[in-house]
């Protein structure tokens, strides 16, 4: 994992929604595997997501900041052989429900 961003573009947690994981990585990692993905994520951490998507990550960030929240924060993990994506769809709409913000952990190719 790389190493986390500067503390304003940090994740906040209660902006996430409720955070899930599919059946996927329920049988594929343990709940310390899971939980190091979410943590790295929550830390501001994108793992191995490419340059254009950690912008999108901290445009995302910042929009929610500044009260217009909604966009999508995603981040992608390596335990062993397993890829893992933590996906945040609505980052900052969690006063809504969990039908406009919502966090789930899945396998890369439960995308």
């Amino acid at each position: 994992m790389t190493s986390s961003i500067p503390v304003a573009s940090r994740i906040e947690i209660h902006k996430c929604g409720p955070i899930v994981c599919t059946q996927g990585v329920m049988a594929e990692l343990d709940a310390d595997q899971i939980h190091q993905c979410v943590f790295a994520f929550l830390r501001g951490d994108f793992g191995q997501m490419p340059t254009e998507d950690i912008a999108s990550n901290h445009d995302s960030l910042r929009a929610a900041a500044q009260g217009k929240p909604g966009g999508m924060v995603m981040g992608k993990y390596t335990n062993g052989e397993t890829d893992v994506y933590v996906i945040c769809s609505g980052y900052g709409n969690q006063k809504l429900g969990p039908d406009y913000c919502n966090t789930t952990v899945l396998l890369t190719t439960e995308y």
